[in-house]
């Protein structure tokens, strides 16, 4: 009866938090054993939006401080106040949303954003100008990066002159060529000619092609296996969620190989990065590189669509990858 009884409490499910790497990250959500089974019946539940944080249970109330996070009752909010006090402060500093548009592409207002020239680049982007015009901004800076900090990524620049920078929404289209050639002469010989071309369907059309001392922004407003683009050129996405199969990254990912494409990606975790990388080598990339911290990454912060306590920046994370 003893040894029963220790069997029973050796073999009880426990709460499991997140790993190291995940809090740095701004994982923050535990996995608990009251909603663990419950996940696994429903996997589209996302605890803390349309369900308790803790049991997976009918939400009934939410954090007094943030509002962002639901509980069912006040025993799972004081059993979930450890996690969830890392990420309130960041939570209630963020503009409310719908559960819909959390997983939706920011929008970007230019006529609001201050796109004008720069004589230095920030040393920061948090408190550069205005928050569009920072995100903007961290485009062209984290491409450069990539370049300095990939090798492979350099040599193909250099030998190519070309960057294909697929997937461009609103945001990612919305950078001057003064503050891509500001950002590429930092990692490339003054006299290296660039062309940085946006290509996706969802470009904005008072996107316009652009040059600035030797950079050319060009525009494809067409998906990247349908374009006419050169072959070993530099591919590079943002937060591009290739593991997601409601994207369906197929047809790229074959282009690219056919391409013999270079490829540099983003992901705003460390998680996402490695779903990213096994996805490429599923397609046929060889992985060059270890994956690397972004200083340029989105300034301000996102709250996840599927965990409530979880909160990141956009492309924090980057690695690269070589169709050969």
């Amino acid at each position: 009866m003893v040894a029963s009884a220790r069997r029973r409490r050796r073999f009880k499910p426990r709460d499991r938090p997140p790993s190291r790497a995940c809090l740095e990250d701004g994982l923050r959500a535990w996995d608990y054993a009251a909603g663990r089974r419950r996940q696994h019946q429903n996997k589209s539940l996302r605890p803390g939006h349309d369900c308790c944080a803790v049991c997976l249970r009918l939400p009934m109330l939410s954090c007094e401080a943030c509002g962002r996070v639901s509980y069912c009752s006040t025993r799972c909010r004081n059993r979930d106040a450890r996690a969830h006090a890392a990420s309130c402060n960041i939570l209630k500093q963020l503009p409310p949303e719908s559960l819909d548009a959390l997983a939706v592409e920011e929008s970007f207002d230019f006529e609001k954003a201050d796109l004008a020239p720069v004589e230095y680049l920030p040393t920061r982007l948090t408190t550069w100008r205005d928050p569009a015009a920072a995100l903007a901004l961290s485009f062209p800076l984290s491409v450069a990066y990539a370049v300095a900090a990939f090798p492979a990524a350099a040599r193909c620049v250099e030998a190519s002159g070309a960057i294909h920078l697929v997937g461009a929404a609103p945001p990612e289209a919305a950078a001057p060529a003064q503050w891509w050639a500001c950002a590429l002469e930092r990692v490339l010989p003054r006299d290296e000619g660039v062309i940085v071309t946006l290509v996706g369907p969802q470009v904005p059309e008072q996107t316009t092609a652009r040059a600035d001392r030797g950079v050319v922004v060009a525009v494809l407003r067409q998906s990247y296996e349908a374009a006419d683009l050169c072959s070993e050129a530099l591919l590079v996405g943002f937060n591009m969620g290739l593991s997601d199969a409601s994207y369906d990254w197929d047809a790229a990912l074959t282009a690219a190989r056919r391409r013999r494409a270079t490829v540099v990606f983003f992901s705003p975790t460390r998680l996402e990065l490695g779903r990213d990388a096994r996805a490429l080598k599923k397609a046929g990339a060889a992985l060059v590189a270890d994956a690397i911290w972004n200083p340029w990454h989105s300034p301000s912060w996102k709250q996840s669509g599927e965990l409530a306590n979880d909160v990141y920046r956009k492309h924090s994370w980057a690695r690269c990858a070589v169709f050969r």
